[in-house]
């Protein structure tokens, strides 16, 4: 713990972490517990239990930055303008494939894209 936060009469609310068993988040606004443990504010539309994101909603609901493409109103992904759909995310590379790539590959986890396990220490492996 850094000197100075423990000086500052404020400083307590950064120190915390989520109140919920296990997590090590950090909370969010004046509450306890982070996003995920219902920190934060919710999206209002009735039922939905989801943190809003902008104008007290949630991605699903039309909070946040919604794809340009013309009648579409999906939500655009991180660093884009765009929504998966229309190209606001990498693509598989692998020719006729449309999904989309993951854990920073070049292909989608069909033809093995994914972040991958080490061998040594999974049990997911054949022995």
């Amino acid at each position: 713990m850094k000197k100075e936060c423990q000086e500052r009469g404020n400083a307590k609310k950064r120190l915390l972490k989520c109140q919920a068993p296990g997590c090590n988040c950090g909370p969010k606004g004046s509450s306890l517990f982070c996003v995920k443990h219902g920190g934060g504010t919710r999206c209002s539309v009735l039922g939905c239990g989801r943190g809003a994101i902008s104008n007290g909603r949630c991605v699903a609901h039309g909070g946040g930055p919604r794809c340009l493409e013309v009648r579409c109103g999906n939500g655009a992904t991180a660093r884009s303008e765009y929504c998966v759909t229309h190209g606001g995310r990498r693509r598989c590379l692998k020719a006729g494939c449309s999904n989309g790539a993951q854990g920073g590959s070049d292909s989608c986890t069909t033809p093995g894209g994914g972040q991958r396990c080490e061998p040594e220490c999974c049990s997911a492996l054949p022995e």
